[in-house]
């Protein structure tokens, strides 16, 4: 990020409502900002009509070097890290548009954006953001990457005309890997790669105990 008491970069989002219902009706995630002046602070926030933040201070560096900061967002949960460190959860908001999870229950877009100047800042004055800010100057974003959540990784089995019918998720990059013992050993033991195959697996009897677990990926 970009240093300078005139600088506001932020990574956020807005519910895709917003044109129907306003702001802050609408909902809008904080992913991280920064007021420019202080180099050792990130933020992230909810706004609904209620207002959740939590300032982060970074324990070693500053917010001109590369860091990453991640959003997890869940349906009654949202948790902001830095650099893969838990430093806020929220779970508890409050909307205009519906009950709770409301809004953040809905479609948002993202916003990466660097702003000079506002209320965030204190409003600065023209005189001295030139004369505590460089520029030209830039947000600089190595990438950026979203994704869903899949079902969990989970190996179920059951009976099957005297043969063991074992399922698994089937949006999930992983394989079946067996191993045969005769007791608890095998679960630290060498286990062999079933490649190739797909769920459901019907698993033939064998005469000792037999072992399945999912590899990932």
């Amino acid at each position: 990020l970009p240093q300078g008491v005139g600088f506001w970069p932020a990574f956020w989002m807005l519910g895709t409502n917003i044109t129907s219902v306003g702001w802050p009706a609408c909902g809008e995630i904080d992913v991280m900002e920064n007021n420019g002046g202080y180099l050792t602070n990130v933020q992230g926030s909810l706004h609904s009509g209620s207002d959740e933040t939590k300032v982060y201070t970074l324990p070693d560096g500053s917010v001109t070097n590369f860091h990453i900061y991640l959003l997890e967002w869940t349906t009654n949960t949202i948790n902001w890290f830095v650099d893969g460190l838990l430093y806020e959860t929220q779970t508890s908001w409050s909307s205009t548009i519906g009950p709770y999870p409301a809004p953040f229950d809905r479609p948002f877009f993202i916003i990466m954006n660097l702003a000079v100047g506002g209320n965030y800042l204190g409003n600065p004055s023209p005189a001295t953001i030139n004369a505590n800010s460089s520029f030209p100057s830039e947000l600089q974003v190595d990438y950026l990457r979203i994704y869903d959540q899949t079902a969990p990784l989970e190996l179920s089995c059951m009976r099957a005309n005297g043969s063991v019918l074992l399922t698994w998720p089937t949006n999930i990059v992983c394989h079946l890997q067996m191993q045969i013992d005769s007791g608890v050993t095998a679960l630290s033991g060498n286990w062999i790669d079933l490649p190739g195959l797909t769920s459901p697996f019907i698993a033939a009897p064998t005469d000792t105990c037999a072992f399945y677990r999912l590899a990932s990926p």
